[in-house]
């Protein structure tokens, strides 16, 4: 309202200025000429004040459209002031409904993934329990296959080393007899070191040096079997024969003793322990044999051996 009033003695202002310049001179021709007479001076007078006159009610018409329009302006805003406060608690609404709606959806998906999981991991470990049986019943026959292999390798050295003692004495034979039991229990345990998990380097070092022992051992049986019968009656047995087998058989013993606990701490089946054991316990049967043999040599004094011994 306030530009309109300052718009309205600006517009007043102008028009004084521009009818006041034209009343100055018509005087002033009319002063100089004087045959003006007062009619035309009247017209004239009338007609300025006409114009004035027009432009001071042209003045007020342009400030009321100016304010109905302003007006109208100001009659849009606030409608559109309240379509907005009306549409905004209405998509506030809805937008407040779309989170709800996503905040149950993303519930829903937790729920089921929820009861999904304990689906799945009871498949997985179902699956994997199927896998390592498969595996272990794959292992399982895959040793029974190698024992089986070792068992009969076993009888094939056993058949062939029976046809190399045709030709020997029954004595020899049975002093070779033994001590070819002792070296195929060993190449046994040789045979089992795939199968002795975390231990077959141990056992197999341990067979090879029972091994080593056997022909120290049958050649001192030999020289104690090969003494006379008369000697024997005089001199009495071959002691120094007896101490080597004896000194083999102490070696040996301890040498049981790492087998034995090895074959315990076995990463391996039962078949397995149960196979190395047996080779031990053949092992030690010889042993047995070989000290009674040292013993009875070493008892045996003669009709004279106990002169010098």
């Amino acid at each position: 309202m306030r530009r309109v009033l300052l718009l309205l003695v600006g517009l007043m202002l102008l028009s004084g200025l521009a009818f006041g310049p034209q009343v100055n001179v018509a005087q002033s021709i009319d002063d100089q000429t004087k045959n003006t007479d007062d009619t035309s001076e009247g017209d004239n007078v009338e007609g300025t004040a006409s114009g004035n006159q027009s432009s001071l009610e042209t003045v007020p018409e342009n400030a009321s459209k100016v304010e109905k329009r302003m007006e109208e302006i100001r009659q849009r805003m606030e409608r559109n002031q309240e379509r907005s406060n009306d549409t905004l608690p209405e998509n506030a609404s809805k937008v407040e409904k779309r989170m709800e709606e996503i905040r149950q959806r993303m519930e829903r998906n937790q729920e089921r993934s929820n009861d999904t999981l304990p689906e799945n991991t009871s498949k997985v470990e179902k699956r994997m329990e199927e896998i390592r049986q498969r595996m272990e019943g794959n292992v399982k026959e895959r040793t029974q296959e190698r024992m089986e292999e070792i068992r009969q390798k076993k009888e094939r050295n056993q058949q062939r080393f029976n046809e190399t003692l045709e030709n020997l004495s029954e004595r020899d034979k049975e002093i070779h007899r033994h001590g070819f039991k002792v070296s195929n229990s060993v190449h046994s345990l040789l045979d089992m070191e795939d199968l002795t998990v975390g231990i077959g380097e141990e056992v197999s070092q341990i067979a090879q040096d029972i091994n080593k022992s056997v022909n120290k051992t049958t050649e001192a049986e030999q020289k104690i079997k090969n003494r006379g019968g008369f000697s024997k009656f005089l001199f009495g047995g071959d002691e120094k024969s007896a101490e080597k087998i004896q000194s083999q058989v102490n070696k040996n013993q301890q040498r049981l003793q790492r087998l034995e606990q090895s074959q315990q701490n076995c990463n391996c089946s039962e078949e397995v322990k149960n196979m190395m054991q047996e080779q031990i316990q053949e092992i030690e049967q010889e042993q047995q044999r070989l000290q009674q043999v040292a013993q009875e040599e070493k008892q045996n004094k003669g009709l004279l051996g106990w002169l010098w011994k």
